[in-house]
């Protein structure tokens, strides 16, 4: 049978001063387990309002992280549309493609620097999944730009990657107001 000892420590005040962040550390009677360690606030006034790092060591307000998770979502289907357009056009590309075996398939893509893994992996991927989808033709700027050139529109890529610019920019503008304190 096996006991426990349960020591909590106030390692510093949280946001308002007005309560502490505990450090609960749990150890167990025996020579092989290790401590489980944890932290919390204890104020009734942060506790709802902030969210504690796992190192005990910062606060975050929660009502700052809203914005700063919007616009990491719109920066995140910016990036998706761009891959999708890209993905498509890489499509064209291999439909004009004749490969006599998968394996002619896998060594092109690597060729290409748009294939990674082993030839087992690309086998299990192509099981499920059309080539463009296996290969990540984003990788290859050259590539691209040949996609562009021969199936795609200019005007439309240069549109989509200046929605990534922009999203970014939003991004770092609200990421840049998220509100901290060091315990």
């Amino acid at each position: 049978m096996s006991t426990s000892e349960t020591d909590e420590y106030a390692i510093g005040k949280c946001a308002c001063g007005k309560g502490d962040v505990i450090k609960t550390m749990v150890t167990q009677d025996n020579p092989w387990s290790g401590a489980d360690i944890s932290f919390r606030v204890d104020c009734n006034d942060c506790r709802g309002k902030w969210e504690l790092d796992r190192s005990g060591q910062q606060m975050t307000l929660r009502s700052s992280l809203v914005a700063p998770k919007q616009a990491s979502d719109l920066l995140m289907h910016a990036r998706q549309f761009l891959d999708e357009y890209i993905r498509g056009l890489s499509s064209q590309y291999f439909m004009a493609q004749s490969f006599k075996t998968r394996k002619a398939e896998h060594a092109h893509l690597i060729e290409l620097g748009i294939g990674t893994g082993s030839y087992r992996t690309y086998l299990q991927d192509r099981k499920h999944s059309p080539i463009q989808n296996v290969g990540y033709p984003s990788r290859n700027a050259a590539f691209v730009e040949k996609l562009i050139k021969t199936y795609g529109n200019e005007k439309h890529y240069f549109d989509l990657l200046k929605a990534i610019a922009d999203a970014d920019a939003v991004y770092k503008a609200a990421a840049s107001t998220i509100v901290r304190y060091q315990v």
